[in-house]
């Protein structure tokens, strides 16, 4: 289990990697901003969880300044890029990263 953390930090490379390039490509940089926060939100959790309710998806694309349609053909396409777990998401509607420690998020 991983440990909580308020703090997420990504190294130089992370802008670069090619799925983050890709979101960017796709989305511009709300595909970046979104995967991103909800990196950020996983810090919150004990699990490094991030649950997706009707509520969640609603205040984060509020937040982002995005329709709801937008955050979740964004969401569909971090799945493409297997950026989140898509089998835990179908079965347990929580996102999960595949990639937290490759792109050096820190725990302090």
């Amino acid at each position: 289990m991983v440990e909580r953390n308020d703090n997420l930090s990504l190294d130089r490379g992370f802008y670069l990697e090619p799925r983050c390039v890709a979101l960017r490509e796709r989305f511009g940089n709300d595909g970046f901003a979104f995967y991103y926060f909800i990196l950020s939100m996983m810090c919150y959790s004990d699990d490094f969880l991030f649950p997706v309710t009707d509520q969640t998806s609603e205040i984060i694309s509020e937040q982002m300044g995005i329709s709801l349609e937008r955050y979740f053909e964004i969401l569909e396409y971090c799945f493409e890029l297997d950026l989140f777990e898509k089998e835990i998401y179908d079965n347990e509607r929580v996102l999960v990263s595949t990639e937290y420690e490759s792109v050096n998020v820190s725990y302090l």
